[in-house]
């Protein structure tokens, strides 16, 4: 049985992005994803990486309509 996960740490959110370590800290630092501080440690809600990829995908298709 596979466990739900609550919380990413930054490598782990990066990976299931497959983006790199350093490109989330951008993404991180610019508003684009939120974390949480679990003892001065920053985690990544599921959700909000979710979030992340439906921004991505409504702006392609606006940017798609837009080139129509």
């Amino acid at each position: 049985m596979q466990k739900e996960v609550l919380l990413f740490t930054i490598p782990e959110a990066a990976n299931s992005l497959r983006i790199s370590r350093s490109t989330i800290y951008r993404l991180i630092a610019s508003g684009d994803i939120e974390t949480l501080t679990v003892r001065g440690i920053q985690r990544i809600r599921p959700m909000a990486l979710q979030r992340f990829v439906a921004r991505q995908e409504r702006a392609a298709r606006e940017r798609s309509v837009n080139l129509s």
